[in-house]
Order: structure tokens, then sequence, then C-alpha cells
């Protein structure tokens, strides 16, 4: 089933495959606790900080998540949060655990980095194609996809819809825009959370106000293609 929520703010959205959850914590609210352990879960699961930074400690590991960074936490690893600094907003991604087709077993590029303990997305490398920017950071069974698409690239765009053959889940965090998603034409902003079916075609129509758009993109396969596919 086709899902759009604009302004998702708080709370979780649920696809067949994957589930996407919005976490809003000040650092007013988690001072008297911490440190807090977060316990492990069955599956691999990503984290995307959106606002404010969080100190992050696995095993011996310590580090921080900063706005625009991600952290790809491996099967039954807890981590600790030591730290809070402002408003901490992040998406938290978590996927049941699948095949990789085929497709995809192809071999990752060097400058791509794959499942680490926090990637700096300001670190990694911008990849062009079709009129858009995008980069990613790959797990074992996931992929998080940062999208750039200029308002220029869509102006008087005419693209055919595209489908996937997994279920694909959208976050828009700038920018508004028109997106179709199977039949259904919606408006949608900073906040909005597509999930498209497997084979559902998609097709973002265009922007408004002249606004570039910045998107966050999950996948619940090792995309070792994405380099690939945009030669």
């Amino acid at each position: 089933m086709v899902q759009i929520r604009p302004g998702f703010k708080r709370g979780e959205v649920h696809g067949e495959q994957m589930t996407i959850a919005l976490l809003d914590h000040s650092s007013d609210s988690l001072s008297d606790s911490l440190p807090v352990r977060v316990d492990g879960k069955a599956q691999e699961h990503a984290v995307f900080q959106l606002e404010g930074e969080v100190g992050i400690q696995v095993s011996a590991k310590r580090g921080v998540l900063g706005p625009g960074s991600v952290m790809v936490v491996p099967p039954q690893s807890a981590f600790t949060i030591t730290s809070v600094t402002g408003s901490n907003k992040v998406l938290s991604f978590d996927v049941a655990p699948i095949v990789a087709p085929e497709s995809a077993q192809v071999a990752r590029s060097s400058s791509w980095p794959s499942a680490q303990f926090v990637t700096e997305l300001e670190t990694v490398p911008w990849v062009s194609g079709g009129g858009i920017q995008f980069k990613a950071v790959v797990g074992k069974t996931l992929t998080v996809i940062l999208t750039k698409v200029p308002a220029t690239a869509m102006k008087g765009l005419d693209v055919p819809g595209h489908h996937h053959n997994l279920e694909t889940l959208f976050c828009v965090l700038q920018g508004h825009a028109t997106a179709r998603v199977g039949d259904r034409v919606r408006s949608v902003g900073p906040g909005s959370v597509m999930v498209i079916p497997s084979g559902v075609e998609h097709l973002s129509l265009e922007s408004a106000n002249n606004e570039d758009i910045l998107l966050v993109e999950f996948q619940p396969i090792a995309r070792h293609d994405l380099r690939e596919l945009m030669n």
C-alpha cells in the first residue's frame, strides 16, 4: 500500500519491509538520565541525525552524531548515548533481513563507505547523473541515500515513471514539490514521508516555489551498484 505522510513530526511509519521512526528529545529531557543504554536489535538498523549532536559509544568505540551523520548499527549491538547537545532529532530506520538479488552483487567503489560506526556525509563525495546528485552509506542489509534535486533539473522535466524491485522509503528534508506515487499525486515538503511498495511506479513531477529538493532515501538492501547505475 502506498503511504504519503505530510508533515511527519513524531512516531513511526510502517511499510511491509521497513519502519522509519522520528525521535525528538531535547538535551533537557535526557540530561538527568545520561548515560542511556539502547538495547541491540535483531537486525541491522541505521540512524540519520537531523538536528543536534549526540555522543555515542558502541563497545570501545566513541563518536559524535552531528546533523547529516549516519550511524549503521550491526545486529545485536547495543550502544550508549553519552551526551546530548541541543534538540536531538533523528530518523531511525529498521529493515527486516532479506537476500540481495544477483544484480546488486557488484564490487563496491572504494570512495563509497560501507557500514561504519559513524559516517559524516559531508566527507562523502556527491555523485552526479541525470541532473541530480546523491551520496550513500551502504550497510550489509540496507542503504541510506542522500539525494539533491536542483529546481532547474525539474523544470520541464519529462522523465518516464520508474520503479524499484524493493520497497523504498523517502523522507523530504528540504524544499517542496509535487510527487506522483502510483496513481496518487500529492504535495510534499520537509517532514513528508513516502513509503513506496516494490514495483509501484513513481516520479517527482515539479518543484514548488523554484526550490531545490533534498531528501533521504532508505532501501532494504546493500546497494553496491549505485555508482555503476549512474555511469
